[in-house]
């Protein structure tokens, strides 16, 4: 019985195969011969070879980054800032402190000036008397010692201040200079308070800001504790500062608050 299902299969086969020649003959441009379509189907097939073959080695799409990972980057952003924003405050207080030494070498080259402008050769070295309107008087030029070290740190003032100013854009560098990109997190109330007080009310958002991207819960295994606490501290400080008169500063206090404590909650 299966030689005979076999047998039959074959034969079906067989008369398929008949028919789809046929049917291929008939689709054959006029004037082609088989060994010519022949060729053209072997051509056909290696350009779809070649690219599937293409498709296969071609690099795939780019995953889409965990929320670890995005909170990772802004964290390494804001470090990189932040130590843009020192190198640029430490540039500022060496510069400044150039031009008061400067000042004081200029005060002191011109009381030396005053001695030496009184002063005149009457001998030579073997004792005898010389005319001093045959003596050419010494010159000697000025030489700035510091003058490569101001430089240098002029331009990596400029550097940083053109690097912070390409990451942060020009207008937020300087406004948002004073202002430290990284935060340690405040352990109790009162020291979440005394931060908050170092900066100016408009300025609030931006530490906030900065201080929950700093402790985000996927940087390190603590951080949503941290976070937790500080929602806390913040639900406190919002109350006191409710119970105080209304004033156009206090309402925008309050709606920094409301903002943080709904990402907070997100």
């Amino acid at each position: 019985m299966h030689s005979l299902l076999e047998t039959a299969t074959e034969e079906l086969d067989a008369k398929y195969l008949k028919i789809l020649d046929k049917v291929k003959n008939a689709f054959r441009p006029t004037g082609a011969t088989k060994a010519e379509k022949v060729e053209r189907d072997d051509y056909d097939k290696l350009a779809i070879s070649l690219k599937i073959d293409a498709d296969a080695r071609a690099t795939p799409a780019e995953r889409t980054k965990t929320a670890e990972e995005l909170a990772m980057e802004e964290k390494l952003h804001l470090e990189e800032l932040e130590s843009l924003r020192l190198a640029r405050m430490n540039a500022e207080k060496n510069k400044h402190g150039h031009l008061s030494v400067d000042a004081e070498g200029r005060r002191d080259g011109s009381n030396k000036k005053r001695k030496r402008d009184g002063f005149e050769v009457r001998f030579d070295s073997s004792g005898a008397l010389v005319d001093k309107d045959k003596v050419e008087r010494v010159t000697k030029k000025k030489v700035a010692i510091d003058s490569d070290d101001e430089l240098t740190d002029e331009e990596l003032e400029d550097e940083n201040e053109e690097e912070l100013d390409d990451l942060l854009g020009e207008n937020e560098a300087k406004k948002d200079l004073e202002v430290p990109f990284v935060f340690e997190m405040p352990r109790s109330f009162k020291a979440l308070v005394g931060l908050l007080e170092k900066y100016p009310s408009h300025k609030m958002e931006v530490v906030l800001e900065r201080l929950i991207k700093c402790h985000h819960p996927g940087l390190a295994e603590g951080n949503k504790k941290l976070l937790s606490q500080l929602f806390l501290y913040l639900v406190r400080f919002f109350d006191d500062c409710s119970l105080s008169s209304p004033t156009e500063e206090s309402v925008k206090v309050l709606g920094t608050l409301t903002k943080t404590l709904y990402w907070l909650l997100k």
